[in-house]
């Protein structure tokens, strides 16, 4: 049984939103977050993937990134962010299927996005012990959601739900609208055998607000 957690980010987004101190900020939390992550979470028993998709190659990724990843980490580096820029899920899924062929070699995957902070690692160590299609619950929607900053999947299933998604479909250029990757995967994993947990609140993420600056909340 091979598993792999998958360590997404998008470092360099200056392109297209609030220049470069947001960007010196979004360094600073992926450095800490990663540090945090290998700090708590006991990787010998999985492969660690770290997915960056602002960059052309591992080389140009900042310092501090990559001082923050252990070596024996697989890195998939690649500048691909042609969806991402309308929509942040279709940004998700455009590198799912860049690296689909990698994705398959494993049984189990576990996606973790190391800009925040992570508090309590017991999902991941759940999901480590027992893996499966694991996801929380978010509440306060306006529809059914699951929280995608974290979750676990068999991978025969996530194949699946990327095979059937059409990029141009779900996330279009404006003015249309786009589709919620929260309340899409919530959809799909209702139909398979998933263990859906409560909306327990497991890592702390900034947010950030071109009006009012940024602040930190429990995800």
């Amino acid at each position: 049984m091979k598993i792999l957690i998958e360590l997404r980010a998008a470092v360099d987004v200056s392109d297209y939103k609030y220049g470069n101190d947001y960007v010196q900020s979004r360094i600073d939390d992926y450095s800490r977050g990663l540090k945090i992550f290998f700090d708590k979470v006991d990787t010998s028993k999985c492969d660690v993937v770290f997915v960056e998709n602002t960059h052309e190659s591992e080389d140009d990724l900042p310092q501090e990134v990559k001082d923050a990843i252990p070596a024996g980490t697989f890195m998939f580096v690649k500048h691909k962010n042609d969806y991402g820029k309308y929509n942040n899920g279709g940004g998700d899924i455009e590198m799912w299927k860049e690296y689909q062929e990698q994705i398959s070699e494993y049984d189990y995957f576990f996606h973790y996005e190391p800009r925040m902070i992570l508090d309590d690692a017991s999902m991941i160590e759940s999901f480590l012990n027992n893996p499966r299609n694991l996801f929380c619950v978010e509440d306060n929607t306006v529809f059914p959601c699951v929280k995608t900053g974290y979750f676990g999947v068999k991978v025969v299933d996530f194949i699946e739900y990327l095979d059937g998604i059409n990029l141009d479909e779900f996330a279009p250029p404006p003015p249309k609208d786009g589709v919620n990757i929260e309340n899409s995967m919530r959809d799909f994993w209702e139909t398979k055998d998933t263990d859906f947990q409560p909306d327990i609140k497991y890592c702390t993420r900034r947010w950030y607000n071109e009006s009012y600056g940024s602040g930190y909340s429990k995800y």
